[in-house]
């Protein structure tokens, strides 16, 4: 058996193992839990969308193909209300915020895949783009848990919680 020239071997297994690593995406979403009470690991919980939703654009990417970008974004977006939808009977609850959250991850793996694609051929320029997508996206999701605890902690103290209320 052999390859093709433009057919990679791990291009190639991606459709064995593509799908199941969905499932898996999926399944972590659903069941997995950043442990603790606090706000901020609750923040922190609904902020793993957004990585959480790059990774599942790129694995979607990879199988559907380089020249299926718009049913890439479909899919996950289908993915991102079904998931909310099951969250509604599920162990979690669903949440508007999580729904501005997952295409925010799409939406930053998309511009990594655009990148990608500009610059073809520049091996160089393309490790760059993507390791600065890479950063932009932890830097996104890092703060967003941090601006919401500063502005919890604004807030109560502009309008300090009665006993009772907090």
């Amino acid at each position: 058996m052999s390859l093709k020239k433009t057919e990679s071997t791990p291009i190639r297994y991606l459709w064995l193992f593509g799908p199941p690593a969905i499932v898996v995406l999926v399944l972590a979403q659903q069941f997995g839990e950043v442990p603790g009470n606090h706000l901020f690991t609750k923040v922190l919980q609904n902020a793993l969308h957004i990585p959480w939703f790059a990774a599942l654009t790129l694995v979607v990417w990879f199988i559907l193909g380089p020249h299926r970008f718009v049913w890439v974004l479909v899919f996950v977006s289908a993915i991102g209300v079904g998931t909310e939808a099951l969250q509604i009977v599920g162990p979690r609850d669903a949440s508007l915020i999580d729904l501005e959250l997952n295409p925010l991850g799409a939406s930053i793996a998309a511009l990594g895949i655009v990148l990608h694609r500009q610059y073809s051929g520049f091996r160089r320029k393309q490790f760059v783009g993507w390791v600065g997508v890479i950063g932009f996206l932890a830097l996104v999701t890092l703060a967003l848990p941090a601006y919401i605890q500063l502005s919890y902690q604004h807030r109560d103290r502009m309008f300090p919680p009665t006993p009772g209320n907090r």
